[in-house]
């Protein structure tokens, strides 16, 4: 059965395409996308009238991040960091932190106004983000929630990913869809980022 949901909580953490000779390998662990193909995905039509987006972004790709949260609907608010345990690849400097930008759509006030910005965590797997990042967005932004490239499930979230069971599949042609936006569908397993 379809039918449509609305979440007060959105974490994105799309595979940036970088530019020339930069991503140091990203490609190789999964397909990346454009900045326009992030920028098209409907994830305003995903979003309750007041939401939070939480959107991971390459330090050095601040400006399309922005552009990406402005076309999904959000105003930037405020960054928050995540602080490694230790530094890895780097083009000017060696890097030992990734930014989430952080958005508002309507009048979502935050839960808990005495978080810091800064989150730390130690670097695992490729990409792979710090679990800390749930206990902060939890406590800072109210649920229904979802989390857009997911790697892995977590109770009380509904999840979009390659990796995972996806509980929301990407449509964003009307004629396969009426609203051309996210269509709920429970138990169906979403192989890859196919956009319509």
């Amino acid at each position: 059965m379809e039918y449509h949901k609305k979440y007060k909580t959105i974490l994105a953490d799309p595979p940036w395409k970088y530019g020339k000779g930069w991503g140091y390998g990203a490609g190789e662990y999964y397909d990346l996308m454009s900045l326009e193909d992030i920028k098209n995905l409907p994830v305003n039509n995903l979003a309750d009238e007041n939401a939070h987006l939480y959107l991971w972004c390459p330090n050095g790709m601040i400006p399309q991040g922005l552009e990406v949260m402005k076309s999904w609907g959000f105003k930037f608010k405020t960054i928050l960091t995540w602080v490694k345990n230790r530094s890895i690849f780097g083009y000017y400097f060696k890097g030992q932190s990734e930014q989430i930008l952080f958005g508002v759509q309507g009048t979502l006030k935050p839960q808990d106004r005495k978080q810091v910005t800064i989150i730390k965590g130690i670097v695992r797997n490729h990409s792979k983000k710090p679990d800390e990042q749930y206990e902060v967005i939890e406590k800072v932004s109210p649920a229904p929630r979802i989390e857009l490239f997911a790697r892995q499930k977590r109770k009380g979230w509904d999840c979009f990913g390659n990796e995972v069971e996806s509980d929301v599949q990407l449509i964003t042609n009307p004629s396969t869809s009426p609203n051309g936006d996210f269509v709920l569908r429970k138990k169906e397993f979403n192989k890859g980022y196919e956009v319509n």
